[in-house]
């Protein structure tokens, strides 16, 4: 008796020493009223995603390997004479000291590398997304993925723009440059603006989009046909700039930057017996003031170089050399990029 006697009283003392010790505090609270109403909002975090064909934040064929904090952004090679668009999307990640309610709109301007307003790119808009939970996780998390932002700043955003913690609110916009725009370092502008007329912009600290540089061309025909050819005299086929005459040929540099041109023939076969040749040396290219009068089996450079996104005339001619028997003679030509 006297055992579970001791035992009892052991959990009783337990239970005294183990009690809280106190069983409800006063925390002091303040405000400040009205005070903060000249305090400017913040841009605290900024980032682009490049966007595939179809849209998705996703990277795809269309986008390059992000090597560092600056969104890269690959054109899209243009097309006979249209356009191509290579579209990108901001993100703007805002706050106010006066309540995250506060915060009124979110403007942005794309801008020239040096950091100049371009024709046709006004200041527009941003969309509030804050309300997006889904857009706004996957674009965050991309951008931590391809390096964009960092672990830090990914948390932090997340965290803050939960709904039940009110830090944050997030804005989105959509770009797009052309095939026509020049590669470099394009200038992002942006202004939070508040409810009670206070404003803030990204000045000293831009968000810059890395337009990439890109090389292709096109032709708008796929055979030169040079027609009856006389012994000994040159007949010419003559280009125009015209992308609508595929008779008349016409090369077109579809990148964004100047490009030169490099030109090999095979020799001519003809179809029927006796089989013979004529060399390709008998061919000759003209584009831009510059001939190279006999072409050859190994490449030659057309050195003037093709400017972006103009149709330009190119020439071809063959002077049959004495001796050619009559015949139907085809071969090729290649036409690359240096």
């Amino acid at each position: 008796m006297n055992k579970i006697l001791a035992t009892l009283v052991a959990c009783a003392m337990l239970m005294a020493i183990y009690a809280p010790a106190v069983m409800a505090d006063t925390i002091t609270i303040g405000a400040v009223v009205g005070t903060n109403n000249a305090v400017p909002p913040v841009i605290n975090y900024q980032f682009a995603l490049s966007l595939n064909g179809n849209g998705s934040i996703i990277p795809g064929d269309d986008n390059p390997p992000y090597v560092d904090s600056i969104t890269d952004v690959k054109p899209i090679l243009g097309k006979g004479l249209a356009e191509s668009n290579k579209y990108f999307r901001k993100y703007a990640v805002v706050s106010d000291p006066n309540g995250i309610s506060n915060v009124a709109a979110v403007y942005e301007q794309l801008r020239d590398q040096a950091d100049q307003p371009m024709a046709g790119y006004g200041e527009v808009t941003m969309t509030d997304i804050t309300a997006d939970v889904p857009q706004w996780t996957a674009a965050i998390n991309q951008a931590y993925l391809i390096n964009v932002i960092s672990a830090a700043d990914r948390d932090e955003m997340l965290y803050g723009l939960q709904a039940v913690k009110g830090q944050y609110k997030i804005y989105a916009i959509d770009n797009h440059l052309t095939n026509h725009n020049t590669p470099g370092d394009y200038n992002v502008y942006m202004k939070v603006v508040t409810n009670t007329g206070t404003y803030a912009t990204n000045d000293g600290k831009r968000l810059l989009v890395r337009y990439m540089s890109y090389k292709g061309f096109e032709l708008d025909f796929t055979s030169v046909d040079y027609g009856s050819v006389i012994i000994n005299q040159k007949k010419l086929v003559s280009g125009d700039e015209n992308w609508a005459t595929p008779l008349r040929p016409t090369i077109k540099n579809q990148g964004n930057v100047n490009i030169q041109m490099k030109v090999l023939a095979s020799d001519l076969v003809g179809s029927s017996y006796p089989v013979q040749k004529i060399p390709a040396s008998a061919l000759s290219v003209h584009l831009l003031g510059f001939d190279i009068n006999q072409l050859s089996n190994n490449y030659q450079v057309l050195i003037n170089p093709l400017v972006p996104c103009t149709p330009t005339q190119i020439d071809f001619d063959i002077t049959a050399p004495i001796g050619t028997m009559t015949n139907t003679y085809s071969g090729t030509f290649t036409i690359a990029m240096v």
